[in-house]
């Protein structure tokens, strides 16, 4: 059930960024793509994108490479086409994306690049592989618009879109503001329950006494949420405030020795380490504090006992008027 929840959801999340792609634009992975079949010079060509916020394609993936062979340049048509990687212009031996910026993946064709003449500072799609030319030939190319917060602006009723890690299967994720929740912030939530404290669109309770890391982690599931994995700056100065006096577990561990975790410490989308944290990682010390007072967080042995808050959704949801 939970699976065939999540399914939809995406496939939603996926629809929705294909809207955000301009007429005659192709969706695909977190991006937009365009082929123009009008050639164009090297500068030309990046002017054109520019005006569409978008640039030449840079290529990062092998699944990427494939994916713009068969839908732009397998036409019999049209072989060959601009892609967005130049020749470093203080390094002969380096190239980058048409912005300047690292490029880390490349497909030359056997001999290439050889920079006939030593003008050849730009790099076409031929068939499936790479081959520097003269910035100057006349050229077919093919735009990148990647999909991002700045691009699509997705959440709804006041909420703060993040973009999310390119390895994510999310473009970003809203973060909604109290009483709105949903995949863009388009549902309204009824009030917390007695007992619980709102805060934007979540829930949180403390639980007397102290406990170990899973202990804690048991104790929130069973009142329906989970330890808190804190998502804003906002969010973790509410903890701190509201609970000064507790050293409060965070669901966030370290994925040591293959083992199942929560969120790993280098996955979270906002982090308030202490200085020089986390340090000393191994098995034991990978579970995340907040540190009373300060709001600070610390690895500790996930075996030590410390304060428990718990954040959950509120139990009930209406659809937004």
């Amino acid at each position: 059930m939970i699976n065939s929840f999540l399914t939809i959801v995406l496939v939603l999340m996926v629809t929705r960024l294909q809207a955000a792609c301009p007429e005659g634009w192709i969706y695909w992975s977190r991006s937009c793509y365009y082929k123009s079949n009008q050639a164009e010079c090297h500068g030309s060509a990046v002017a054109f994108c520019k005006k569409f916020n978008a640039t030449l394609v840079n290529i990062n993936s092998k699944e990427e490479n494939e994916f713009v062979y068969k839908t732009f340049v397998s036409n019999p048509t049209f072989r060959r086409t601009y892609i967005g990687v130049v020749r470093k212009s203080c390094n002969n031996d380096t190239f980058v994306t048409s912005e300047g910026k690292p490029q880390r993946y490349f497909n030359w064709e056997t001999g290439q690049p050889n920079n006939l003449d030593t003008q050849e500072d730009c790099v076409e799609m031929r068939q499936k592989k790479w081959n520097n030319i003269n910035c100057g030939y006349m050229l077919p190319y093919v735009c990148e618009s990647k999909l991002t917060c700045e691009t699509t602006n997705p959440c709804k009723n006041g909420g703060r879109c993040v973009d999310l890690p390119h390895e994510s299967t999310a473009a970003y994720q809203c973060i909604c503001r109290y009483p709105f929740s949903g995949t863009h912030c388009d549902l309204r939530r009824k009030v917390c329950d007695k007992g619980w404290i709102a805060f934007r669109n979540h829930c949180y309770r403390s639980f007397p006494g102290v406990r170990p890391w899973t202990v804690a982690g048991m104790v929130c599931r069973r009142a329906g949420g989970d330890l808190p994995v804190v998502q804003l700056e906002e969010e973790n100065a509410f903890l701190r405030q509201t609970f000064p006096n507790l050293n409060l577990w965070l669901g966030i561990t370290e994925c040591l020795c293959g083992k199942k975790c929560s969120v790993d410490f280098d996955k979270v989308i906002y982090s308030n380490w202490d200085t020089c944290e986390p340090k000393d990682l191994d098995e034991a010390k990978g579970c995340a504090m907040l540190k009373k007072g300060t709001g600070n967080w610390k690895n500790r042995d996930c075996g030590e006992k410390h304060n428990v808050v718990c954040k959950r959704e509120p139990s009930r949801q209406i659809a937004v008027a």
